[in-house]
């Protein structure tokens, strides 16, 4: 099996591929949890969907333990305050895996609350969020609940590591036992540190203060590997439009294919495939919704970004696409999505199927009628007028 560095129990099976959760018991426990192993199946072999099976079951697990080891009774930071690390002993390893299974159980248990009654949670009963900009300026009736504790988590252990940090400057003890030499509770800071870093998704963390040391790099251990990354979009589009070109692709359709991925692209970004969702393809299908046709051949939208042309546009009550042209764009990005499925193992669902528009009429009523120049410029030719 493989396994991964910054989700430590996550493995993938080298022959089916699927993802499972794999955590040795502590010997302490086993006879009370029953089992020396906790092995389950993730039932993917997506690793963006990997990472919410993983931390579901991970979070659950160390609130198992942590329940045994406190006698049946949960303990539930409800503010999921910064708690401070005592040991009886320098055990660099056990400190650090420590501090990652103590951040999944804490989630969890903060999780399971905001689900229980997420009015709560809103009113910030359960958890106090951070005063920062994210939470001021872009929380709105679409924020998800686990977005908004992730980001709470994530501040906190950002914190935790500019506290670390001074502590290692300034030789301060304090959270640690009195028998511990220097050396130890600094070979502890640093390995708090790496974990931390490791649960925020980066190896190492710019100094949040100047002079400060940097934080010791994370030991890995020689068989892990770190979690695969899905293809960036644009690497799969040019493959897409290569390979489809040596088929039945003319080269006007060719040119056509290109500008609407481009148009995607430019729109929503481009990321790793296993990142888009349908949010991502509503965005593109609202914004090509309020374009006028031939945007870029307009003196007055040239240098403008698809999106501020399309409010310029909207704005001026300029005719927008028709409903074909629409769906065409759309259906367009539903096929390459299609291929990208057949090809990759890393992406699972179309995210721009259903989105297509309905219409009652044919493509053809839907052409914009002659203006009456078009007409005197037609009748005038010699077919009509017999000159």
């Amino acid at each position: 099996m493989e396994q991964s560095v910054k989700f430590p129990y996550l493995t993938r099976r080298k022959g089916s591929g699927i993802y499972y959760f794999r955590r040795v018991v502590p010997p302490e426990l086993q006879a009370d949890y029953g089992k020396t192993e906790v092995n389950v199946s993730l039932n993917t072999r997506d690793p963006a969907k990997a990472r919410p099976a993983y931390f579901e079951i991970a979070s659950k697990t160390e609130a198992d333990f942590a329940a045994l080891r406190n006698g049946g009774e949960q303990s539930v930071n409800d503010q999921i305050s910064p708690a401070a690390a005592t040991v009886s002993s320098a055990n660099v390893s056990d400190h650090y895996q420590t501090i990652i299974a103590e951040d999944f159980a804490t989630r969890y248990e903060v999780l399971q609350k905001a689900r229980a009654d997420e009015r709560a949670f809103w009113r910030q009963e359960i958890v106090k969020f951070p005063n920062t900009d994210w939470i001021n300026f872009r929380v709105d009736e679409e924020t998800r609940v686990e977005d908004v504790i992730s980001h709470c988590f994530d501040e906190r252990n950002k914190r935790r590591i500019w506290d670390a940090q001074c502590e290692l400057e300034t030789g301060d003890r304090s959270l640690f036992s009195s028998d511990l030499t220097p050396i130890e509770v600094r070979d502890l800071l640093l390995a708090e540190i790496a974990a931390l870093n490791v649960i925020l998704g980066r190896e190492t963390t710019s100094n949040p203060s100047p002079g400060l040391p940097p934080p010791m790099a994370t030991p890995l251990p020689p068989s892990a590997s770190p979690l695969p990354t899905a293809p960036l979009l644009s690497e799969a589009v040019e493959k897409w439009i290569a390979e489809q070109s040596r088929g039945a692709w003319s080269v006007e359709y060719k040119e056509e294919a290109i500008a609407i991925l481009g148009g995607f692209l430019e729109i929503v970004g481009d990321k790793p495939m296993t990142d888009y969702d349908k949010s991502d393809c509503r965005k593109f299908k609202s914004v090509i919704l309020k374009l006028p046709p031939n945007v870029k051949k307009r003196k007055k939208f040239k240098n403008l970004s698809l999106e501020k042309a399309a409010e310029k546009a909207h704005a001026r009550g300029l005719l927008p696409l028709s409903t074909n042209t629409v769906n065409k764009r759309l259906n367009t990005v539903a096929s390459f999505f299609n291929w990208v499925i057949k090809q990759y193992d890393e992406m699972g669902v179309n995210p721009a199927s259903g989105l297509g528009i309905k219409t009652k009429n044919s493509a053809r009523s839907e052409r914009d009628p002659f203006t009456i120049t078009e007409l005197n410029t037609m009748f005038a030719a010699p077919i009509y007028t017999g000159v």
